[in-house]
């Protein structure tokens, strides 16, 4: 036999052999692919479904401790005679409770405004040094006087067109997590400062912490680490969420950074500066470049 035709046969062999290959090469990576995918998807509805748990946990236990607060003091009012000391003492503990319970729905409707694109900011030139000092030390008033434990660094100038309500919320926030998650006594640093052209607002905590792993998540709506039938601290897992919302409509951006559980936990927003506010009437070219 000649030994072209056994040279043709020999290359139609190894060419079949490499397409057979190739075929079984790409099945396997479409069957590995198709597992991955259908892990992710698993994961993610687990952790959807463990999220929603939390969630509808963490509200009926929102809910529930000030109603029964409530009715505790309203029985208490109506059952024993008390003299106008503790009247006021009572009444003091149902406006915290009624407080608590308008903050639960303000953020329900919040995160509801926020999903239909209706959520609103009205930014205005704004001096954020004595703002941001008047904020910290209001809310270290409300949570008592000095629990905070804190320590201000707010350099003077710096101005950013903002909405002064809408970012109060963030930054109390903050401040109210700083108070949660750290016992007693607390350290909690408020400093503002510049690079660039951008204003730096930075909150420190020395409490609980963050594990890497939670870092890139404690921004989505409902998240909060752990479960939520053997957490101790109170909250729905919105303001962290409502935090990155409201910056982001300001054109900014909000960071968490912690070095681990354990060592406290740092939150960065960064606002674009403006120059120092002009009169009143220079506000609409300020919006127009917002």
């Amino acid at each position: 036999m000649r030994p072209e035709p056994l040279r043709l046969m020999e290359r139609d062999r190894r060419l079949a052999l490499w397409r057979a290959a190739g075929e079984a090469i790409f099945l396997a990576a479409a069957i590995l692919g198709g597992f991955t995918l259908i892990y992710r998807k698993l994961t993610e509805e687990m952790d959807l479904k463990l999220r929603q748990r939390n969630f509808t946990a963490s509200v009926t236990h929102e809910l529930k401790t000030p109603i029964a607060s409530l009715r505790v003091w309203m029985e208490t009012l109506f059952d024993r005679d008390l003299n106008a000391g503790q009247r006021a003492k009572i009444r003091t503990r149902m406006d915290q409770d009624l407080e608590r319970l308008a903050e639960l729905v303000n953020n329900l409707l919040d995160v509801a405004r926020s999903e239909a694109g209706s959520m609103e900011v009205r930014p205005e030139p704004l001096d954020l040094g004595p703002w941001l000092r008047g904020i910290a030390e209001a809310m270290d008033q409300r949570l008592g006087p000095g629990s905070l434990g804190l320590r201000l660094d707010l350099a003077a100038g710096v101005w950013v067109y903002a909405d002064p309500k809408a970012l109060a919320m963030v930054v109390e926030n903050l401040l109210s997590n700083a108070f949660k998650y750290a016992p007693p006594p607390r350290a909690t640093a408020v400093s503002l400062d510049m690079r660039g052209d951008a204003a730096l607002i930075t909150v420190s905590d020395q409490g609980a912490g963050i594990a890497a792993k939670d870092l890139g998540r404690v921004f989505q709506r409902f998240y909060r680490v752990g479960d939520e039938m053997t957490r101790a601290v109170p909250g729905t897992g919105l303001g962290l969420f409502l935090a990155k919302e409201i910056v982001q409509r300001h054109g900014g951006e909000i960071r968490a950074s912690s070095r681990g559980l354990g060592y406290g936990s740092t939150f960065t927003i960064r606002l674009a500066r403006i120059p120092e506010a002009a009169p009143s009437g220079a506000r609409e070219a300020y919006r127009d470049q917002a």
